[in-house]
């Protein structure tokens, strides 16, 4: 069974394409979720980000306080780095028995950061779904209730897609056609083989 990664900046369309994949029956962990999840029920990593950005970082019934955590680490790179360092690992580990328990003829790890935390290391294809940066602005403010600066300063955080375009083994272009389906069944059929 092959393992591969998708990957693309926010608002490019990676769940809308996992969700494609998933109806061809082909299995996708996803990472932002699950670290989500994480982030709430691992006691490890909650202490750990207790640590981090203090005690204000969980509500009294155990929420993730996610506007006190946006705030700390959206500013601060160090803090940025230091979360990442609690949360990937963690993921990753998650991610590896999930894995173990699937049966297909691929998987699919849905992640923004694959390139910039070295996981494309243990994929063996890397897939970018890859959209023009207005659509990225206008799904994700859209998306997320946010305003353009916000967005733009969370994009600066990740590689841009033309670096990832230059490393991954395939794109998807998710303009504003239909054609992502398209290129999704011909990408699955030959994955398949």
């Amino acid at each position: 069974m092959k393992h591969l990664a998708i990957t693309g900046n926010i608002g490019s369309g990676k769940s809308t394409a996992c969700r494609f994949f998933e109806r061809l029956d082909i299995p996708v962990y996803y990472s932002d979720a699950r670290a989500k999840k994480l982030m709430i029920e691992d006691q490890e990593v909650i202490g750990a980000i207790k640590d981090l950005l203090g005690e204000e970082s969980y509500s009294e019934d155990g929420t993730l306080n996610r506007s006190h955590v946006a705030s700390k680490i959206f500013s601060d790179q160090t803090l940025l780095q230091q979360m990442n360092q609690i949360v990937h690992p963690a993921v990753r580990k998650d991610y590896h028995r999930w894995r173990e328990n699937q049966d297909a003829v691929f998987t699919l790890q849905e992640s923004a950061l694959t390139f910039e935390i070295g996981a494309e290391k243990i994929m063996d294809h890397v897939i970018l779904v890859f959209a023009p940066e207005a659509l990225l602005i206008k799904r994700s403010t859209k998306r997320d209730g946010i305003d353009e600066a916000a967005v733009r300063q969370r994009l600066e955080k990740q590689m841009s897609q033309d670096l990832k375009a230059q490393k991954a083994d395939y794109i998807l272009y998710n303009g504003l056609t239909d054609s992502l389906l398209f290129q999704i069944q011909d990408l699955y059929s030959e994955l398949s083989v």
